[in-house]
């Protein structure tokens, strides 16, 4: 029997450590899997997903250390991360498209380089740099606020000092459901923008990208996202750019049928 839109079903997978990993899915038909960036979990794909759900398997992934998804015990190594799209990729089907946003994006990139079953990337502004670097001041300061217990304060600090996110939007953010989840998650923040500032991009490696790739940029964008999205188009063969008027690094919820489009676009 199909998976009705409004019928969420969950998948538990094991990643390559032994740390058990949760999908979500609904509706039926060609398998799409959605990957979330830092701050966020699964549940922040749940409009985009009710929206593709008549046409689309869709899939969001829990990364670990969030949602319904376990952790590791050791030091976080960000290629885990890598094996885990893989292993979520492989439990969806033989041929899956991907949308990935911010961190998750640069997941998706090196999955795609490990699996050859990935059909088509859709990836929205992966915050790479070109060199390995020391973090921004903003991540001592959201260590000490999580240090503090003051879950809203990382947040607030991540999006708005360090995303630039402008101040509406931030409310829009808070105001939502997945408000709570992404204070449950707050202890992933640092650790993942270490982690994509110490990631040296490969150039050679994605030049041999053999999927399709469409990039998603807001034209109101931070300047850092926007450069790391001219490397990939520079780098990445046949890249395809697609802008979206008027928006930041959260068009998935400024607005959705912009985004949707976009990605339906991407995926054609």
């Amino acid at each position: 029997m199909d998976i009705r839109p409004s019928e969420p079903s969950h998948l538990s997978l094991r990643a390559s450590d032994g740390v058990e990993l949760s999908l979500t899915r609904v509706g039926a038909g060609r398998p799409i899997l959605f990957l979330h960036g830092t701050s966020a979990d699964s549940t922040r794909w749940a409009p985009t997903m009710a929206r593709l759900g008549d046409r689309f398997a869709v899939h969001a992934l829990d990364r670990r250390g969030r949602g319904r998804s376990g952790d590791g015990t050791g030091e976080y190594r960000i290629e885990q991360e890598f094996d885990d799209v893989v292993a979520a990729v492989h439990a969806v089907g033989d041929r899956v498209d991907v949308v990935a946003h911010s961190f998750g994006a640069i997941c998706a990139l090196e999955a795609a380089m490990r699996t050859d079953r990935i059909r088509a990337l859709v990836a929205y502004e992966p915050p790479l740099s070109p060199t390995p670097q020391p973090p921004p001041p903003v991540v001592p300061e959201m260590e000490a606020l999580l240090a503090r217990g003051d879950l809203n304060g990382v947040l607030e600090a991540f999006l708005r000092g360090y995303v630039g996110i402008p101040a509406p939007a931030l409310a829009q953010l808070k105001s939502q459901p997945s408000w709570q989840a992404r204070l449950s998650c707050a202890h992933t923040i640092p650790r993942e923008i270490r982690a994509a500032y110490a990631y040296p991009v490969d150039r050679a490696r994605l030049a041999r990208l053999a999927c399709p790739v469409t990039l998603l940029q807001g034209s109101e964008s931070h300047v850092l996202l926007k450069e790391a999205t001219a490397l990939l188009e520079a780098t990445i063969p046949g890249a395809r750019l697609i802008v979206l008027a008027g928006q930041h690094h959260v068009a998935m919820d400024s607005a959705p049928e912009l985004f949707i489009d976009a990605v339906l676009s991407g995926l054609a």
